[in-house]
């Protein structure tokens, strides 16, 4: 029998080694889709390496970083059945692939309302996601594209898409019989195919030098969102800034437990938006009291627009944050 539009035949033989097996998934790894650029995001698979993958957990813009989720106890990897039509002939069409749903549970300090918060509101972007198993093996989705300068397809290494609408977590306060947890859930695409899986592996990803240099994706660095309050009002030439991290609980008049401390120039981010984004260096920050910094800059005209955000840096952990302000 033939078939003139397809005439696909696969050999099922396989080496016996170097397969790459999956190993059990502890982990999600999620990144936006797309990049501030508008590019979909992904890695040059003949590229990557130690140094880029690091350095992507602190890429000061939102839109280019990964973002590290903790470790999910109970993972659950469920896919429902294939979607297929029966007609009266009783022959199948196949459609689609059945939707894959992920499950987990956070527990203790990784489930705090806060956290909650933070997953509920990761329905209003589009996402991706890489995910980690135990034995530090990375799993994304490959994909094929020609080089237009050298007419050579380049195999990428993307993240799966996952359906954000459908991410949700559910808060469970600690009860006579269970632990504080939060029970998080989320779909994949509806059209994302299994067998576009990939995996590489952690402890054999070599550094810009070329020496072997394992990443760990299982202690990936660790940001933590802050919030920035400007204190009084500003002026054209300075301004007063509280910051402390936003799992901060309960009123604590002393000014720590909570408050991020211990900030320099370098660790704060001066724009005139007004201006297109102009960077304003500081001359001075001087911490005080705990968490609270009066800073002075160059001469700023009365009605512009500022922003102050602070520099991801290579620290563990590290700290990201931005306010808004109009100088009177």
């Amino acid at each position: 029998m033939s078939d003139d539009c397809c005439n696909n035949r696969e050999n099922f033989g396989h080496p016996n080694c170097g397969l790459g097996l999956f190993n059990s998934i502890v982990k999600p790894i999620f990144v936006p889709l797309k990049d501030s650029s508008g590019v979909l995001f992904s890695y040059d698979l003949s590229a990557i390496n130690f140094d880029t993958i690091e350095a992507d957990f602190i890429k000061q813009n939102p839109s280019d970083r990964l973002y590290g989720f903790p470790v999910l106890e109970n993972f659950v990897w469920a896919q429902a059945d294939s979607l297929k039509e029966d007609v009266s002939s009783g022959a199948s069409f196949f459609l689609r692939e059945g939707v894959i749903s992920i499950t987990g549970q956070l527990f203790e300090k990784d489930a705090t309302p806060t956290m909650k918060g933070k997953v509920s509101g990761m329905r209003c972007a589009d996402w991706g996601v890489f995910f980690v198993t135990n034995t530090n093996q990375l799993i994304g989705a490959q994909t094929f594209a020609t080089n237009l300068l050298t007419g050579l397809e380049v195999d990428y290494l993307k993240p799966i898409p996952i359906s954000s609408q459908s991410i949700d977590g559910t808060f469970s306060p600690t009860m006579d019989a269970s632990k504080q947890k939060i029970m998080f859930a989320f779909n994949l695409d509806r059209n994302f195919d299994t067998k576009n899986l990939y995996m590489i592996e952690g402890d054999k990803m070599n550094n810009a030098a070329g020496d072997p240099q394992p990443f760990n994706f299982l202690d990936t660095p660790t940001v933590i969102d802050c919030k920035l309050d400007i204190v009084n009002t500003p002026t054209t030439t300075g301004f007063e800034i509280a910051i402390s991290d936003q799992y901060r609980q309960g009123y604590r008049p002393s000014g720590i437990n909570g408050n991020v401390t211990a900030f320099t120039i370098a660790d704060l981010i001066v724009k005139d938006l007004t201006a297109g984004g102009l960077i304003v260096p500081l001359i001075t920050a001087v911490e005080s009291p705990i968490g609270v910094y009066t800073t002075t800059h160059a001469a700023i005209a009365s009605g512009h627009e500022m922003s102050v955000e602070i520099a991801l840096t290579g620290a563990s952990p590290t700290y990201s944050g931005i306010v808004t302000y109009l100088i009177p």
